[in-house]
């Protein structure tokens, strides 16, 4: 007795349109990624052609953030600077720093800045008087905790 295979058409044609489609798209990606290095090279081009222009007024630009973070750090030491003012204050800061070094043509280094910030914070916190909770206050949280979490 022999053994005959019998072998569906519909299969083999569904198999190869599947493998059809699988090349053309490979073929897109291909093509796309050659597309992707032309754009690439004409975005350098732009980019060495830009800078010359712009280079010199970034640099300006850079400097005069950098003196305008230096003064609103001057403002973090101040106690009457309080609540969602101090918060936008930290905010604003926080937000020039990251620009600045966001920015491709920042030819100075925030890290200088970035410890000033960190060390006025810390010496603002310190400085700060240490809120003190009464016996009261601490058996009333215990108290919500328990009523919470159960233990």
């Amino acid at each position: 007795m022999t053994l005959m295979t019998i072998i569906d058409n519909s299969e083999l044609n569904t198999s190869n349109k599947q493998w059809q489609k699988l090349d053309k798209l490979w073929q897109d990606v291909e093509k796309k990624q050659v597309r992707n290095q032309r754009y690439r090279a004409k975005l350098d081009g732009f980019y060495e052609e830009f800078k010359p222009l712009i280079e010199s007024k970034e640099h300006v630009v850079c400097a005069a953030t950098g003196k305008w973070v230096q003064h609103l750090l001057t403002f973090v030491p101040r106690k009457t600077i309080k609540g969602n003012q101090r918060v936008e204050l930290y905010g604003w800061i926080e937000e020039e720093l990251t620009i600045l070094e966001a920015n491709p043509f920042n030819p100075i280094g925030t890290t200088d800045l970035r410890e000033l910030f960190t060390s006025l914070l810390i010496d603002f916190q310190s400085a700060m008087p240490k809120q003190t909770v009464s016996d009261d206050e601490l058996e009333a949280l215990r108290e919500d905790l328990f009523g919470m979490f159960g233990e």
